[in-house]
């Protein structure tokens, strides 16, 4: 199973946000739509990747490890906590499920945009990927099944 595969079944929609959107905005967008990531972009240009995680480290050392609190955070810009272009990791359409998973693993991280030239087609989740692993482990197992009990 490919990158592909994943999105023809779930879709290939993806929020976006830009990068001088204030990270507010950010948690407005994740929350209506129960997400956990977006993509920064400038028109059709991916700037990079906003997660939860990215705003729960920023808001933890702003506020709980440093402990102060000048400034209203969450009117803070996305382009200052993101993930920038240059640090993203991508995957392409026909990527294997298993590399996806190694990726994920060894960057840990739970969310990988599609990209193609430059141009974003998607974005898989390790939600995404655990149900493509899933799927494939019943199908083998149907398989193997009817082969046993055909054999009789």
């Amino acid at each position: 199973m490919e990158v592909k595969d994943i999105l023809k079944k779930k879709g290939a929609k993806v929020f976006t946000i830009e990068s001088e959107d204030t990270i507010c905005v950010a948690l407005k967008i994740m929350n209506k739509h129960n997400i956990g990531s977006l993509m920064v972009m400038e028109s059709e240009e991916i700037l990079g990747i906003i997660t939860e995680r990215d705003i729960l480290r920023f808001l933890y050392y702003r506020n709980c490890k440093e402990k102060e609190n000048n400034d209203n955070n969450v009117s803070m810009k996305v382009s200052d906590i993101m993930t920038k272009k240059k640090n993203l990791i991508t995957t392409k359409l026909n990527c294997k499920i298993d590399t996806v998973m190694d990726l994920m693993a060894k960057h840990k991280i739970r969310h990988i945009p599609v990209v193609e030239n430059e141009k974003l087609f998607g974005l898989i989740s390790v939600g995404d990927v655990l149900k493509a692993v899933l799927y494939i482990t019943v199908k083998r197992r149907e398989i193997l099944e009817d082969y046993i009990t055909s054999s009789y």
